[in-house]
């Protein structure tokens, strides 16, 4: 991740502290500005925990307006509103030559809550940011956030589940984030509901703008999102990011396949104290994102013929040593012994999920494509 995305964060970290501490009625002025106590931590710490078995274990706050709750808001905004922020920070940055428009275009943040995206958004350079979310308490603290940093961005309240029209107008870029695993969560037709959802979402992108769609990588919300992905494929829309194949996601063909992209960043202090006082386990930022767009588009994807590496690095019980990549005809394994001596080995030991590679001159084995001595190997 960038620096100056972690850098415009922890700017903004005194003003969530700030927040948090009205919210719970704490006296401010007698605590540090830039930290938490160690007694708010171990609190901060259990909401968290509470929060996120909720949404993600037993799942039985999705759906809810969670936000309402005093706590489970603070645990929001010290825990998820940060890494919620990296995300749509590294979703945007991916954009390439578009970033360099972002001050002129207009944004749609989509479920924004107290506004991570929102705010990542402004930091970017857009100046027209739209915040549309459920909670009256969200967008105060969103409206507020906004007020305390200087950023003109628009909350309003916006119900999905009620049907209610968006804004007429139209947008260059869309954000949601974490945002439609929340939509109809216990119903069988969800996946439906969703896409139909999306499809008029979509109707409100302009010709050349994009959609940055990002959910948690949980197995279930990954699969889910997935899906939400090959329905926009169906209605006419193509990925930019990750994917160079525009077929229907070949994750889901194995039953518990997944794909999602790995943010290999170095956390804030404060959230890696929240982190291990809440006993997570927690390196890297694991998230589902699709970027998307109308099909007669030049994509962000420039590389004619690489592959993306779609996982870690695997050792079979031979020894083999291999990796899932994803070009443009679909998913497959690239592999090489576990004792072969070439040039590109030390790329090939080092590469990380998302990285994008070319090879040439590699044999065909039965999953996939093996490296021999003569191969070439060559991260883009």
């Amino acid at each position: 991740m960038p620096e100056k995305f972690l850098s415009k964060l922890l700017k903004l970290l005194p003003e969530l502290l700030s927040l948090y501490r009205s919210s719970m009625g704490l006296p401010e002025k007698k605590l540090p500005p830039d930290r938490l106590t160690k007694n708010e931590l171990l609190n901060v710490a259990r909401w968290v925990r509470q929060l996120s078995g909720g949404l993600t274990e037993n799942r039985e706050l999705i759906g809810e307006v969670y936000m309402n709750e005093d706590e489970w808001l603070s645990a929001y905004l010290l825990y998820y509103f940060p890494i919620s922020f990296i995300q749509s920070s590294h979703g945007i940055g991916l954009l390439g030559n578009f970033s360099s428009r972002l001050e002129k275009m207009n944004a749609l943040d989509l479920g924004s809550g107290p506004g991570p995206c929102s705010l990542a958004l402004w930091n970017q350079g857009v100046r027209n940011v739209l915040g549309l979310e459920k909670s009256r308490k969200a967008i105060w603290l969103a409206e507020e956030l906004a007020r305390r940093v200087g950023a003109p961005c628009v909350f309003q309240h916006h119900d999905a589940l009620k049907n209610r029209p968006l804004p007429d107008r139209r947008f260059d870029l869309i954000i949601a984030g974490h945002f439609f695993n929340e939509l109809w969560s216990k119903s069988e037709t969800r996946i439906r509901l969703r896409i139909e959802y999306l499809n008029k979402v979509m109707k409100h992108l302009n010709k050349d703008g994009y959609l940055i769609l990002f959910e948690p990588a949980l197995t279930s919300t990954n699969r889910d999102t997935l899906r939400l992905r090959d329905g926009l494929l169906e209605n006419g829309y193509t990925v930019h990011y990750p994917c160079f194949f525009q077929g229907g996601c070949p994750a889901l063909e194995p039953e518990n396949g997944a794909c999602y992209t790995e943010i290999y960043c170095q956390l804030p202090g404060f959230l890696k104290a929240i982190i291990r006082a809440a006993r997570f386990r927690k390196e890297n930022l694991k998230y589902t994102l699709f970027i998307m767009g109308r099909r007669e588009k030049t994509g962000i994807n420039t590389f004619k013929d690489g592959c993306r590496v779609v996982s870690s690095l695997m050792e079979s019980k031979s020894g083999r040593l291999r990796y899932y990549i994803c070009g443009r005809d679909g998913r497959f394994t690239i592999s090489a012994p576990g004792d072969l001596e070439a040039d590109y080995m030390k790329t090939f030991l080092t590469l990380k999920r998302m990285d994008v590679i070319s090879f040439r001159s590699v044999e065909k084995r039965k999953n996939g494509i093996g490296l021999t001595p003569e191969s070439k190997l060559e991260r883009l």
